[in-house]
Order: structure tokens, then C-alpha cells, then sequence
């Protein structure tokens, strides 16, 4: 249960929820065919009203897996109604579910908890859709070769009733969802199970039907209820980026959907992809392991500095207004001067050990650069001095899409045989203004506490120049 508590401490607003059955006849909470340790369902609940408002008042999504029996299932649905209570964000109706109409805004769900969640199917003859299915057979083609077609695009397949065309809501009500800061447990190979039916209780009060989109024309896009959010495998987010069409289609389609984008099954180790990508498209749950504090989980930590970890930031206005031409790359020379640190830790925040030998590594991330590619810079090694060693060493970058990348410091201590990690700080390019800076340094997850309190580092930055590229 803590680690619910802690991550929606972190202004985390998506949370998963794995259930099953419970050998007492009330629902439980673990990773499925894992050793990980079981929790009661009604436990999580509790504590999720307890702490989903504390650091931001905005909506928290209960992303729910849904494993138990109907039986099980009319318990889930009862324990969220009483302590839920009014803050249980109740579905849609009527015209505000037509095709072409628009989520509430975020002001109106404030204090509001969402599940989202399978719906029964439209035909009672037609099994309920599992939204991951396609892209688990995809991940497993993948783990060999990277599959680079992109022809095979079906038509739309969706879990819910379609309604019909509804004029689209002005623009004072076109409130959008843009980029949710957001969690997921780490994910093994699975085979595909039987699937549950959703008993109508656990049906009325899920907010967020699922299903498929495999086509994002505007047609199509338009046909679907705004209250459908499909989900994508990081394999298939990482394939559409790399055409353009796609990608743009998916992004007008993020206007009025949401999109959800989860880690490829064989992330065994529970680590993380980087969520450049997917920002990029438009999508607003980028779900990742927020029990691994490596360096895309700590590029999703500084996006969501930029909005005081209120868990939601505000989309390029060409992703979120769809009379905005999404604009040709223009590029931009970033300058970094690492001027100096203060007060660094030692290695893993220990009171005790030897002086550290510092140095600064840089990352900069653009979503159409593969990771591997990534610029990786450091300066040179500081001895025997983490109180206020002074680097001034000078990095010039040239970013072509500097709106959508995003700058990582690396504080390291290095070492005979390898480095230590001491510290980090994130935050999106479009977040930087030149001049001097003295930037806020935090343990792995994030963290400001003890030693992290005081350390930072001093640089200064200049923007050279801007050109068309």
C-alpha cells in the first residue's frame, strides 16, 4: 500500500490497479503468477482517497486490470462507491459521450477519481476487447527484429457503443487533457488468459472505456467517443514516430482521446523506456515503473516540475488546437557553461565514506533521436572535493526540435573500476531561460531530503541563435 501512497505523494495521477481473487471471497491486489506480496483491494482503495488530493487536487485515474470473478467484482464496485463517495467521477451520458464531443475539463474533475477500465461489449454476442492483446503478439515479433511496416493498419475496434454525430463543442469548453504524470507496475511475458466478463456494477462506474484505435484518419478519429482511451505498447509508440503521417494523425486524434502507453512485456527488471516519444505524439498516460529511478523515470520527474507537481502539464498549442499548423523544426544552439557544484553527496546519500571525485554528464533527449544516439557529454573530474568543486567547462548543443527535447544533468563520483551516481536534475529544453542558474539537485527518485537539501550545481546558459533548419 505504500507504494500507492508515495508515488500519488509524488503528484503521480495514474495509478494501476492489478485484481484478482482473493481466497476469502474479497478481491485482492498483486502482479498476477509473480511472487510479489498480495494486498487487499479495499486497503489500496482507502488509501488512495486518503492521499490521491494532497498534492494536487487535479483527477486521479485508477487504470484497473481486471482479473476476479463477477462475484469479486460487485465487491470492487461496492468498496469504491462507499469510500469513493461523491468523488467518484460517475461516466458519461447523453451528449456528452457523441462522437466528436470533448472530455470535461480538468477544473471540472477536480477532486475526482476515474476508472477507466473494459466495458461490456456493444454486441452481447462479442467478447469484451483486451486493449493489449495486439501488441502483446507484436512484442514478441519484436524482441528478434524491429518491424518497420507500417501498412497493415486496420480499421477501428472499439469496446463501447458508438453513438451518433454530434455537432463539436465550441472552443471555451475545448478544456484539453495534455500530458498525465503516471505510473505501472513492471510487466512479465504473460499468455493470454481467458477473458472476464465486467459485472454492471464495476460497469457503471468506469468512467474510461477501452479499446482499440489502429487507424487515426479523421473519419475515423471523429467516430469514436470521447470517453474510449486505447492503449499502445512503447514498441508501437516508437514505430508510429517514425512516420510522419502517423504521427501527426495520432496527435490530432489525442485532441479529443485519450492515449495510454505502457512497458513492452519484457521489461522483467521493472525498468523504464524513455516517455520522449510518446509526448511527442500527443499522449497523455505515459505509464512507467516508478520504483526505478533511472534516467526515464528522472526525465519524467522534471517535465512535471514545470507545473509544481500538480501531476498534468499544458501541450504545445499545436497538439491541443487543431487550427494550429504543427510547425516546421526550427533549431536552436543551447549553450551550458558547468560553472561549479555545492555541497554534493556522497554515493547513495551516505553520511560516512571517501571524498567523492565529481563530474557532470548531460543528456539531451529528442524524441526523434534514438536513445542510443542521445547526446551524452560530461566535464572533467574533480579529486577529492564534493563541498564546491569548480568544472567551467563550456557545452554547445544544436537541438532541432528544442519544444520536445529535454535536458538531464548527471552529478557522478568517479571510481577506479565504474562511477557512482550521486545525484540528478531534469527539465524540459522550453523550461530554460539563459543566463545563471543554480540548479536543485535530488537522490534517484526524486527526492530532496538530508544530504540533497543544499546540493545543486551553478551553470549558465545562453541561446545563441535560432535558424530554420
Amino acid at each position: 500500500v505504500n507504494r500507492y501512497i508515495s508515488d500519488l505523494l509524488q503528484g503521480c495521477r495514474c495509478v494501476e490497479l492489478d485484481c484478482w481473487d482473493g481466497d476469502n471471497g474479497f478481491p485482492i491486489i498483486y502482479h498476477g503468477h509473480t511472487l510479489t506480496s498480495k494486498i487487499v483491494f479495499k486497503d489500496v482503495i482507502e488509501a488512495i482517497m486518503k492521499y490521491s488530493f494532497v498534492t494536487s487536487p487535479y483527477p486521479v485515474v485508477l487504470s484497473i486490470e481486471n482479473h476476479c470473478c463477477l462475484d469479486q467484482q460487485k465487491i470492487m464496485a461496492k468498496i469504491m462507491r462507499d469510500v469513493f463517495g461523491k468523488a467518484l467521477a460517475l461516466p458519461l451520458s447523453g451528449s456528452n459521450v457523441f462522437p466528436g464531443s470533448l472530455m470535461p475539463s480538468l477544473e471540472e474533475l477536480k477532486g475526482k477519481i476515474l476508472i477507466k477500465g473494459k466495458r461490456p461489449s456493444a454486441k452481447k454476442d462479442t467478447p469484451e476487447d483486451d486493449e493489449e492483446d495486439d501488441d502483446d503478439d507484436e512484442e514478441e515479433a519484436a524482441v528478434e527484429e524491429d518491424v518497420a511496416n507500417l501498412n497493415d493498419l486496420s480499421a477501428i475496434r472499439i469496446a463501447s457503443k458508438t453513438s451518433k454525430t454530434a455537432p463539436a463543442a465550441t472552443k471555451s469548453s475545448s478544456h484539453q487533457w495534455n500530458a498525465m504524470k503516471m505510473k505501472e507496475k513492471g510487466k512479465t511475458g504473460k499468455k493470454k488468459e481467458h477473458k472476464v466478463s465486467t459485472h454492471a456494477d464495476l460497469a457503471a462506474i468506469t468512467y474510461l472505456g477501452t479499446g482499440h484505435v489502429k487507424d487515426f484518419l479523421p473519419n475515423t478519429s471523429m467516430a469514436i467517443p470521447c470517453d474510449i482511451m486505447a492503449s499502445y505498447s512503447e514498441i508501437k509508440t516508437n514505430k508510429y514516430i517514425k512516420d510522419r503521417a502517423i504521427s501527426d494523425g495520432w496527435i490530432q486524434h489525442n485532441m479529443r482521446h485519450l492515449s495510454r502507453i505502457y512497458p513492452k512485456g519484457t521489461r522483467i527488471d521493472s525498468s523504464n523506456y524513455s516517455p520522449v516519444a510518446a509526448w511527442a505524439c500527443g499522449s497523455q498516460l505515459v505509464a512507467l515503473n516508478y520504483q526505478t529511478g533511472d534516467l526515464p523515470y528522472q526525465i519524467n520527474f522534471g517535465k512535471f516540475l514545470e507545473n509544481g507537481q500538480s501531476g498534468y502539464v499544458l501541450k504545445p498549442e499545436y497538439m491541443r488546437n487543431p487550427n494550429i499548423v504543427k510547425p516546421e523544426a526550427v533549431s536552436m544552439r543551447l549553450v551550458i557553461n558547468v560553472l561549479s557544484g555545492s555541497c554534493l553527496p556522497k554515493p547513495g546519500g551516505a553520511q560516512k565514506g571517501e571524498v567523492i571525485d565529481p563530474y557532470v554528464q548531460i543528456f539531451i533527449h529528442d524524441p526523434f533521436v534514438k536513445d542510443k544516439d542521445a547526446i551524452d557529454v560530461r566535464t572533467n573530474t574533480v579529486r577529492d572535493n564534493g563541498f564546491n568543486p569548480v568544472w567551467n567547462q563550456i557545452f554547445s548543443f544544436d537541438l532541432k526540435n528544442p519544444e520536445l527535447s529535454y535536458i538531464t544533468f548527471y552529478v557522478m563520483d568517479e571510481d577506479i573500476a565504474s562511477s557512482d551516481f550521486l545525484a540528478f536534475s531534469s527539465m524540459p529544453v522550453s523550461c530554460i531561460r539563459p543566463g545563471l542558474h543554480c540548479i536543485q539537485l535530488y537522490n534517484e527518485l526524486g527526492k530532496m531530503e538530508d544530504d540533497f537539501k543544499n546540493a545543486s550545481i551553478f551553470v549558465r546558459v545562453a541561446m545563441d541563435q535560432i535558424f530554420n533548419f
